[in-house]
Order: structure tokens, then C-alpha cells, then sequence
């Protein structure tokens, strides 16, 4: 008698779980997620997918053989109005309705007949996958699909998955960065051809079929179709690129890279990668271009040496001069374009003046820095192009005077120094602490002063700077932070940057290995350690997909990047075929130059002016920061690397696009002046009366030498020589300094 009652309480509990589960109530409108209405208690208002879930779990120990009956030699389900023509091996993808849970083919098929645009389904794993009649059939085992025989397809055209079409990749794109992969992964294998889009009515997302995407994972999350795992992504801020495993799990990354052959995965990219920029007008002939460039440098010289000739620079709206150096600074930053531009008439005006006029003897507090990289490396660079002795001797007189600078515990150079007194100084602005780009870039200046003048001193000055930070501690191998206390010797901050303050101490890092002849590894060393780092700690991207380099206080990224840093696309490409790292780590390199340098050009094309902010936001979409332009040369410098490495014509379009905006809104009567708000219309703007001489030196240069034949006006060590060889033969090859002076390589 137990033994019936016992039965009977079975056969009541299996019945009232197993009946409810087959039968689903679809909520009016399901489109992506098909949330399911269940009846068990306790699942009301779960979607489908967690159902689904559920019954995968359930479903085999509770109806038995009943849930695995799927008859492979059956062609046809015939039954209450569904009719559908399986096929055995096969799947279907795309035109995607919604997956629902069904324990049977025949389930699957009942589900399909009632949803008036389902022409089609797959059947796996218990799941149905209902889809419109705009599929294509793949070859996949275990699973079975059919088209509904009950849907008038002639009649009732395809309904297609809706959405916008993700814009098509173009060749002047640079493709997006992917994430270091897992090595025993092929990154260089071609994805397979892409699936039709399906997504949401705002955005659809690009399949990749028996593909996996490695690296940059976000989060595993639970996704019970291909829709699902699309929409997941949609509505993560950091999400571009997914792997659905086919059963439920979605994998949501933040990187975006190229797709690995794998079978029994399906792989996605977001629609809410950035669109490429519109691509601006072709630049004129080459030739052309750099006539067109030459008149400008003419322009600035001329306003300048007209006016101020032997100042430090021109005040170009009040026809005034300015002298914040006392050193005649625009004469000696110009020399080196002067010279690479055949403007030779200007350039031995200019080497008169030095020879016969320049002098030393001003009572006044210089900045360390700026002196060192704008006299002494503009001097040194005329000695390397010319041979003229004068400029080595100018360039040795002017680093004497600064010796005072190091006389700290450390040998860490103070900020400023007056050159007739001795006095040494740092500003409050840093907190009285010396600055790592202020002494960790001088390395190449002063490594050359000793070679051309004999005199090891200045070396071993700049060596013993580099040899402090490199026993130096950090909290992240590699980063240096900002401000070092002069006196004892210890950093006194968190903030990291590639920006201002830290720049160009990583950039000599790389140049100065390449100046040495590749020879001095601590250099090489301490820049792949700087860089790994830089890409595994700081790279950013934005939700509207721009990949960017904050600064880094502490644990905290700032959503912003300096026009400063946009260098860091040049250094990137430079150092991926300078033979400093693997290629595996150089194709990356290159990845994310590229991407910085998409970043920096549209930090341009987005404002009113078309010219690029001092500093970009990215908290939701970019905008200006410090609306201000100082006539940088920053990113034209990244578009020259990058045009070198590459032979994108994409560097040149955009660099054409950036200095037609120059020409329009900064050039002046006489000369080129900073503008206080590039997003103010033309008519509206205000400027600051002054033209930087690193307009001259860098900005100018960088645009001329985009539209060189290579290495036709300056052969640039780690682009032309060969990797080293021809250098040995006795080439001679350039590397430029960070205010773009050319220093001969030895």
C-alpha cells in the first residue's frame, strides 16, 4: 500500500514539473531575449534563457529517453499544424527571431508554427533557435534544422533581422587593436567570411562563425543565443568584440582584434566601434604638398626675422617680440628645418648671427630643459648636418653654464638655473621637485656633446640621471612617477603620464638606444619594461570606442589625454621596426600607434576649427578639454612615423587635413598664432599673441618630411639603415630629438 502511494506522489510531482516546462507563453513584441512566461512556481517572469538553462539541467533525468529521441533518419514533423523538413548535420545562422527551450524536434517545430515570421529553426541541445527565412546553412554535427513547410515564403518576403548595418571597414582605417592574444593562438590567421549583422534596432553586430576572439576578456556571462550574447555586449560601456560558446555562455571583451578558427563558436563585434573618420580631400601631389609647406615655414620665417630677428620669438597679432630664454631661441630652433626645407639663403643668415652675435652672458633663471633640448640639441643637431664647427662650440658654451644644475646630492638637475649666477631653483607649480621629462631628456643632447667635443663629462652628467631611475622604485615596473624630490632623491607623487612631465623621458629611451647604434641595452631594456607596462596599465578606450592614454594617479585612470601624449603613436611605430622588441610584440606595438593615432587626428576633426584642443575628455563621447591650440606638432609627428612605417596613404591624407585647418585659422599677416578655442566658428575666434618656435622647429618639419620620399631630405636611424648594417658601413643616419632636431647616429 506504501509502495502505490508512494508511486503515485512520484507520477503527481513529475507530471506537475514536466508539463509546465514544455509549454512557454511568449510575451507580445519578444524580439532579441524572447523572455518566456513559466508556469512552475517560482519562475514567473524568468526569461527564456534561464529556462532554457534549467531544462538542459532538468530535462534528461526527467523525462528519460524522451529528451535525446531525436530521430537522425527523420526528414519530416507532421503534427497539430506544424510541418517542418528537418536535415540532419546541419545548421543555420542568421535571421535569428529568438532561442526557446525545447525538450523535442517536435516542440521546436510547434514553437515555430506559431510565431507567423518564423520560417526556420535549428534544434541542439534541447534549445531551438527560430529564425526568419534569411539564413545560410553550415555543416555543424549534432545539430538538426528545418524549414517550416506551414510558411507561405514565396508570399511573405524575409523579414531581416533588424537594425543599422555596421559601417563597412575601410582601407583608411587602421585596424583596432587586439589585446595580447594567448601565444599558442594564431593571431594572423584570416577570419572566416562574416555573417549578416543581427542585433537590436539601434545596432547590430558582425558574426564571425567557428571563430574565437582571444584576449581582453571583460566578463563571462550567461547567453542563450547568439542575439543575446550581441545585445550584452550593445549595453556594456566597454564591450567591443564577443565569443558565444553555442550553449550559454558569452564571453564579453574589451579589446578588438582579429578572429582565430574555431569550430563550435560564434564571434561578434559590436557596432559601437567608432565609424571611420570621413576621409578629407586628397592632398595635391607630393611635390605640391611640400611647395605648399616650404611657403608656410617662408611665412613664419619671414614674420619672424622681419620683426625679431635674434629674440627669442614673434608676437605675431601685436607685431611685437618676446623673450622669455634671451638666447635668440626661434633663430637656433629653426635651423635644422631651415636646412632640411634648402631655405640656405635663411639658414647662413642665421649661422652669421651665432658665429658673430650669440652670446651667453644674461643674468637670468632658464629653464634647464627647454634650453637643452631647443640650444644645445638645435646646435648640435646644425654641427651633425653642416660639419661647421661654430655650432659645437655654441652648443659646449651653453652646456657649461648649465652645469650648475646638477649640483644636487643625486646629480639630479634642478628646474632652472641662472646661467651667470649659478643659482638653482624649482617651481612651485611642481611642488619645488625636479621633473622626470625635464631630467630624463637630455640624454641625447649630451651623450652627442661628448662624442663631437671629446669631453666624457657631459655623458656621464645624463648617464648618472638614468642609472638613479633605474634603480629607482616604482610601484609598476616601468612607470616612473612625475616629480622627484631633488634633494633626497625619492619620487613624490603617483601620477604616471605620457603626457606633460613625462613624455619624452620614455621617448629617449628608444632614440637613445638608437643613437648609440643600438648598442647601450639598459636603454633598450628599460623602454620594453616602460611599454609593456604602458599597454598592460593605461590604454583606455572610451564608450564611443576611442582608444586613448590617460594619465594614471594612482590606481585611477583620468578620462582624458593631452595632445602631448599623441607623440606616443610616432615612439610606438618607430620602435616596431627599430628591431627593440619581437615581432610578435611589434605587430602590437603598431596596433595600438595606429589606434592612438585615429584618436589624435579625430581630437582634430571633430571641433569647429578642425584644428586639435590642448586636452581631450572621453566621458562618453571625446570632447575638448582645454580648448586651446599651441601650434603643436605632437600627433603630425605620430602621422609622419606611422606614413614611414606603414605607407598608409591615410597619415598623409589626414596630416593634409590638419595643416589646410592650420593654414585657415592660425596663420596670421605675419606669422602663426595659438588659438584660445578650436570649437568656436570662424569669425568667432580668439587668439594668444605668440608664435612657439617649435612651430617652426617641429610642427612644420614634420609636416614637410610626410610628403618626402622617404629618406630623400633625412635618413632617420631605425627607419632607413637597415637595421644597424648600413650604419657599420659608414652611413650616416639621423634620429630625431624630441624638439625634432636631427642628431647623426654613430
Amino acid at each position: 500500500m506504501v509502495a502505490l502511494i508512494v508511486a503515485f506522489l512520484l507520477f503527481v510531482v513529475l507530471t506537475s514539473m514536466v508539463l509546465p516546462l514544455i509549454v512557454f507563453e511568449l510575451e507580445p513584441n519578444s524580439s532579441l531575449h524572447a523572455k518566456a512566461k513559466v508556469s512552475l512556481p517560482g519562475w514567473k517572469g524568468r526569461s527564456a534563457a534561464n529556462a532554457a538553462r534549467s531544462l538542459e539541467k532538468k530535462l534528461p533525468s526527467l523525462v528519460g529517453a524522451t529528451a535525446t529521441s531525436t530521430p537522425k533518419s527523420a526528414t519530416t514533423t507532421q503534427k497539430d499544424g506544424c510541418s517542418c523538413n528537418w536535415e540532419t548535420g546541419v545548421d543555420m545562422f542568421g535571421g535569428d527571431l529568438f532561442s526557446i527551450p525545447a525538450p523535442t524536434e517536435e516542440a521546436c517545430c510547434k514553437h515555430c508554427s506559431k510565431e507567423k515570421e518564423c520560417a526556420a529553426v535549428s534544434f541542439s541541445g534541447m534549445v531551438c533557435y527560430l529564425k526568419t527565412s534569411d539564413v545560410q546553412k553550415k555543416h555543424k554535427e549534432n545539430v538538426r534544422s528545418a524549414y517550416n513547410a506551414t510558411t507561405k515564403l514565396a508570399s511573405s518576403p524575409a523579414v531581416p533581422a533588424p537594425g543599422i548595418a555596421e559601417p563597412q571597414p575601410s582601407a583608411h582605417r587602421p585596424a583596432p587593436f587586439r589585446a595580447a592574444a594567448n601565444p599558442s593562438h594564431s593571431a594572423h590567421q584570416p577570419p572566416a567570411e562574416e555573417e549578416e549583422p543581427v542585433g537590436d534596432q539601434d545596432c547590430k553586430c558582425k558574426l564571425f562563425p567557428d571563430h574565437d576572439f582571444f584576449g581582453g576578456d571583460i566578463k563571462t556571462v550567461r547567453a542563450s543565443s547568439v542575439q543575446s550574447c550581441c545585445e550584452l555586449c550593445i549595453n556594456h560601456p566597454n564591450c567591443f568584440t564577443w565569443t558565444w560558446d553555442m550553449k550559454d555562455l558569452c564571453y564579453l571583451k574589451g579589446a578588438i582584434g582579429k578572429a582565430s578558427p574555431k569550430g563550435g563558436l560564434v564571434s561578434g563585434r559590436s557596432c559601437r566601434q567608432t565609424p571611420p573618420p570621413t576621409p578629407p580631400p586628397p592632398p595635391p601631389n607630393r611635390d605640391m604638398a611640400q611647395d605648399s609647406i616650404k611657403r608656410s615655414m617662408q611665412h613664419a620665417w619671414r614674420g619672424y626675422s622681419d620683426k625679431c630677428f635674434g629674440q627669442d620669438e614673434l608676437l605675431p597679432l601685436s607685431n611685437r617680440c618676446g623673450n622669455w630664454l634671451g638666447a635668440g631661441l626661434t633663430v637656433i630652433d629653426s635651423l635644422s628645418t631651415l636646412w632640411i626645407m634648402g631655405m640656405h639663403e635663411e639658414f647662413d643668415r642665421a649661422k652669421t648671427w651665432i658665429q658673430e652675435e650669440l652670446t651667453f652672458n644674461f643674468s637670468k633663471d632658464i629653464s634647464f630643459f627647454e634650453t637643452v633640448i631647443r640650444i644645445v640639441g638645435g646646435l648640435v643637431s646644425a654641427f651633425d648636418l653642416t660639419g661647421e664647427r661654430v655650432f659645437i662650440t655654441k652648443a659646449k658654451e651653453m652646456a657649461d653654464k648649465l652645469a650648475p644644475a646638477f649640483n644636487s646630492p643625486h646629480k639630479i638637475p634642478w628646474a632652472k638655473v641662472n646661467i651667470q649666477t649659478g643659482r638653482t631653483s624649482n617651481p612651485s607649480w611642481s611642488g619645488k621637485a625636479s621633473v622626470l621629462a625635464e631630467v630624463g631628456t637630455i640624454q641625447m643632447e649630451y651623450f652627442a656633446l661628448s662624442r663631437h667635443s671629446g669631453n666624457k663629462q657631459y655623458r656621464d652628467l645624463a648617464q648618472g640621471v638614468i642609472d638613479h631611475l633605474d634603480n629607482a622604485r616604482t610601484n609598476i615596473a616601468g612607470l616612473y612617477p612625475l616629480y622627484i624630490d631633488t634633494n633626497t632623491g625619492n619620487f613624490r607623487s603617483r601620477k604616471i603620464s605620457f603626457g606633460g612631465c613625462g613624455d619624452s623621458f620614455y621617448e629617449y629611451l628608444l632614440k637613445t638606444w638608437l643613437l648609440t647604434g643600438r648598442k647601450h641595452d639598459q636603454f633598450k631594456r628599460m623602454y620594453k619594461e616602460s611599454i609593456d607596462s604602458m599597454i598592460a596599465h593605461m590604454i583606455a578606450r572610451s564608450p564611443d570606442g576611442h582608444t586613448y592614454l590617460p594619465t594614471l594617479n594612482g590606481n585611477l585612470k583620468l578620462k582624458e589625454m593631452e595632445h602631448l601624449t599623441c607623440f606616443t603613436g610616432g615612439m610606438l611605430a618607430l620602435g616596431s621596426v627599430s628591431g627593440i622588441v619581437d615581432s610578435e610584440t611589434a605587430d602590437r606595438h603598431l596596433q595600438v600607434a595606429k589606434e592612438l593615432a585615429e584618436t589624435c587626428y579625430e581630437m582634430y576633426h571633430t571641433t569647429a576649427t578642425g584644428v586639435g584642443p590642448e586636452s581631450a575628455r572621453f566621458v562618453g563621447s571625446m570632447r575638448p578639454k582645454d580648448p586651446a591650440y599651441h601650434l603643436r606638432p605632437e600627433t603630425v609627428e605620430t602621422l609622419y612615423y606611422l606614413w614611414r612605417v606603414t605607407k598608409d596613404d591615410t597619415y598623409r591624407r589626414w596630416g593634409w587635413d590638419i595643416y589646410t585647418a592650420i593654414e585657415e585659422h592660425c596663420r596670421q599677416q605675419i606669422g602663426y598664432a595659438t588659438i584660445k578655442n578650436v570649437n568656436l566658428q570662424k569669425g568667432h575666434l580668439q587668439y594668444q599673441d605668440k608664435m612657439e618656435s617649435f612651430f617652426l622647429a617641429e610642427t612644420l618639419k614634420y609636416l614637410y618630411l610626410l610628403f618626402a620620399e622617404d629618406d630623400a631630405q633625412i635618413p632617420i636611424m631605425g627607419l632607413d639603415d637597415e637595421g644597424g648594417q648600413m650604419l657599420k658601413e659608414g652611413g650616416k643616419f639621423f634620429v630625431f630629438n624630441t624638439e625634432a632636431h636631427p642628431i647623426r647616429a654613430w
